[in-house]
């Protein structure tokens, strides 16, 4: 079991500035090589668009002592608030991240999380966050 907080960068196809990103996750490994995790994230945008974003994503890990790449891709859901109106879309998302063990239970990474939401392919589909991480592991 391995819990995570991140933040950092969130990008949009649709806006010229950066905003920010915070989230929380936990892993389940599913195996040597395999692991669930569940993330849940809020992001706010410099023109007051706030974003909750819930996902799964199922992650190939290579655990090579103290450094720990992974990679996967995941599904959820983003809800997004632009002023009083709210809509949830799908999303479809890859992950690429690389974690360092500090000790046998902390690990501090980074994660790039490019995301899809195929409902607004005119608009604003593109995402992207770039995220610093730091997390607990229960059980290695």
């Amino acid at each position: 079991i391995d819990l995570g907080v991140e933040a950092g960068y969130a990008v949009r196809s649709a806006a010229p500035e950066p905003g920010f990103v915070a989230g929380l996750d936990v892993g389940f490994g599913l195996g040597d090589a395999w692991a669930l995790r569940l993330d849940a994230a809020y992001a706010f945008h410099p023109d007051t668009l706030h974003r909750v974003r819930g996902a799964a994503e199922l992650l190939y890990v290579i655990d090579i002592l103290q450094v720990i790449p992974y990679a996967g891709l995941g599904v959820g859901a983003l809800v997004s608030i632009p002023g009083a109106d709210a809509r949830a879309d799908l999303e479809l998302h890859a992950v690429l991240g690389l974690d360092v063990l500090v000790d046998r239970s902390v690990v501090l990474g980074i994660a790039l999380r490019p995301l899809l939401v195929p409902t607004w392919l005119e608009a604003d589909p593109f995402h992207l966050a770039v995220t610093a991480r730091a997390g607990l592991l229960f059980d290695r």
